[in-house]
């Protein structure tokens, strides 16, 4: 197994929001859109297509871990392969405020794909940003309109 790819963010919210908005599907599909279904339950999978229009790759994940409020872990499965990663998000309360610590550990690198980290780090530093604005911005806003989806 490779270097894992760590990135961190502090979001302006509290870990009880951000808690929900990584796992409760209503707020999950608002700023992750692909995911057709979500249940912080280990072994829980769900499987959905991902990539440019002109070639969706196929991906697969997996529940692992959930400790309530503080971490989940599944899996990242894509393009056919089950030697993705697995993805832990953590969350530290900081006062009022939340530190994500987002961790991939990649089981396996394709040699064939010279910008497999680079692509690999742009997609989770978005995850990343997308949860963070989110959960400061946005989750009031539905939460308030009773937004079913």
């Amino acid at each position: 197994m490779s270097q894992p790819l760590v990135i961190e963010r502090e979001i302006d919210a509290p870990v009880e929001r951000v808690w929900q908005a990584l796992t409760d599907i209503k707020y999950l599909k608002q700023w992750l859109g692909f995911f057709p279904d979500f249940k912080p339950e280990v072994g829980f999978t769900t499987d959905f297509d991902l990539g440019p229009a002109d070639h969706k790759y196929p991906h697969h994940v997996e529940v692992l871990e959930v400790v309530e409020k503080q971490r989940l872990t599944y899996t990242w499965d894509y393009g056919g392969m089950s030697q993705g990663s697995d993805v832990t998000f953590e969350l530290r309360p900081q006062g009022q405020n939340t530190k994500l610590v987002l961790t991939c550990r990649f089981k396996h690198i394709p040699a064939d794909e010279p910008d497999f980290m680079k692509n690999a780090s742009q997609g989770w530093n978005f995850t990343a940003d997308s949860l963070k604005t989110f959960a400061e911005s946005k989750y009031e806003a539905i939460k308030r309109e009773g937004h079913d989806v």
